[in-house]
């Protein structure tokens, strides 16, 4: 499984990579999420997709999580992306934060995650697959 992970995440990094948007991570520094993969720096905010998990550094708080510890993965709606003319966002919405939240199996807790529209769009094609995948 760990090997689909990766993949999935590689094939869906590879343009945001391109786009200067994140790059591979260093495979050397294997911890208790596995093998890292992808890294992302947004402004002050750290992301890191590893084989097992993720692990953000940023505001709110800073967390760790394995994949299969998600029990809901909060999403934003698209009627607040989107204003309600149905045009893409002005430009000078891009540097909107975006809360991303996480209910983890073994608490009631909502963490949350903080990305500016690029880096959540980037991030909102990847979790989502990998953690409604795990059997």
């Amino acid at each position: 499984m760990a090997l689909a992970i990766e993949q999935w995440i590689r094939r869906k990094s590879i343009a945001a990579v391109d786009a200067g948007l994140g790059g591979w991570a260093d495979a050397s520094e294997i911890s208790v999420l596995g093998k890292p993969i992808y890294q992302m720096h947004d402004g002050p905010v750290r992301l890191v997709l590893s084989e097992l998990g993720f692990a953000y550094d940023g505001a709110p708080a800073a967390f760790e999580c394995r994949y299969d510890q998600v029990k809901v993965l909060h999403l934003v709606p698209l009627r607040e992306l989107l204003p309600k003319n149905h045009d893409l966002l002005p430009r000078n919405d891009q540097s909107r934060l975006l809360i991303m939240g996480i209910t983890r199996q073994s608490s009631l807790q909502r963490l949350e995650m903080q990305f500016s529209l690029r880096a959540y769009s980037q991030i909102a094609s990847v979790l989502p697959h990998i953690i409604d995948e795990l059997p």
